[in-house]
């Protein structure tokens, strides 16, 4: 279950903008 935590990470880098 390690897609969830990339696809939180992912969430968070985007919202870095």
């Amino acid at each position: 279950m390690e897609e969830l935590q990339v696809y939180l990470e992912l969430d968070r880098s985007q919202q870095h903008d």
